[in-house]
């Protein structure tokens, strides 16, 4: 839905796929990165970005999670953070 909306409002897309096609979108865009492994991909998208805007599937962190691990990451390298939980509800970090 996300790269939907950015679609229709004209943002640029950056996609950084992962290696496993298993969960992949495979949505196009005319900046794709080379597939990585998932840990090293989501280090890539928060050191590519000025602000993360994470969707995590919990409404607490939980450690053995790809979303919390990549908001971990970018709270470490002080980016701007924008959560959006389950329920709705928001939060901004930075």
């Amino acid at each position: 839905m996300f790269h939907d909306i950015c679609k229709e409002n004209d943002l640029k897309i950056i996609i950084h796929p992962p290696n496993n096609d298993f969960l992949r979108a495979f949505y196009k865009s005319e900046f794709i990165f080379e597939p990585k492994e998932y840990l090293k991909r989501n280090k890539d998208i928060v050191k590519s970005t000025d602000m993360l805007i994470a969707f995590p599937f919990t409404q607490f962190e939980v450690i053995r999670s790809g979303t919390w691990q990549t908001i971990r990451y970018a709270r470490k390298l002080k980016k701007k953070i924008l959560i959006i939980y389950p329920n709705g509800e928001e939060s901004s970090e930075n």
